[in-house]
């Protein structure tokens, strides 16, 4: 009976955050095409000055202000759409390896600048699973990104994969800020961000990318200690 009850309990939760998910994007997709049009008018406009008219060097400091910042909301209405279109994954034989061995390639350099050191430790006995390489990659940039952003004076940054039983596993271990309890069963909801210009997407989308995978992602953390996330596929969808 006990075992019902919170069968039921996780049910009714989940359907309740599927219909606040649906909501939010439907809300988040009608906002961004209103700001899109007007948005790209100014960006168009400014740009158009910049190369027609002969400014001095301070009006030409803020019409790069205006650009550099209609480039942000761009970025942020392109998230927005993303989170709110749902769009079905495109599924491919991949190597998880690969992905993180590509998305390492892409951080190595900011890693050193900011003295995060970053190491990889990957089981490449792993087969390959059926995932969408394009948004697999996203989801481990994000989760990448947020660790060095929580290591402002350096500390280390480690991923591992490995298999146990059926399912395949990474991890992102990192030696940074950490989660207070109290916000950490929010992160993953749409919009919330503790980050003075983040969105609160990332975490989000990234969420969103691995269920849609029927993979699971779980977040434990230390305040003042570190942050691991860590995300699981099931390796018996490959035939």
């Amino acid at each position: 009976m006990r075992q019902s009850n919170e069968n039921l309990r996780k049910a009714q939760k989940a359907l309740l955050e599927s219909e606040k998910l649906s909501a939010l994007g439907r809300f988040s997709s009608g906002i961004a095409h209103e700001i899109r049009n007007p948005l790209a008018n100014i960006y168009a406009s400014a740009q158009y000055i910049t190369k027609k008219l002969n400014l001095d060097e301070k009006m030409k400091r803020h019409f790069d202000v205006i650009l550099k910042n209609s480039e942000t909301a761009n970025n942020i209405i392109k998230e927005l759409l993303d989170f709110s279109s749902g769009k079905e994954v495109k599924l491919s034989s991949i190597s998880l390896s690969k992905v993180i061995n590509d998305a390492y390639n892409l951080v190595s350099i900011r890693c050193k600048e900011q003295n995060v050191n970053l190491k990889i430790d990957l089981d490449n006995s792993i087969p390959n699973l059926w995932l969408d390489e394009s948004k697999l990659m996203q989801a481990f940039l994000n989760f990448i990104t947020n660790s060095i952003e929580s290591m402002k004076s350096g500390g280390d940054l480690n991923i591992i994969s490995f298999q146990k039983n059926d399912f395949a596993y990474v991890k992102f271990i990192d030696t940074g800020t950490g989660i207070s309890d109290t916000v950490i069963d929010k992160v993953m909801e749409p919009f919330y961000t503790t980050k003075p210009e983040g969105t609160g997407l990332g975490l989000s989308l990234s969420y969103q990318f691995i269920k849609q995978h029927n993979g699971k992602l779980e977040i434990s953390s230390t305040p003042g200690k570190g942050t691991t996330i860590t995300v699981i596929f099931p390796i018996h969808t490959i035939n």
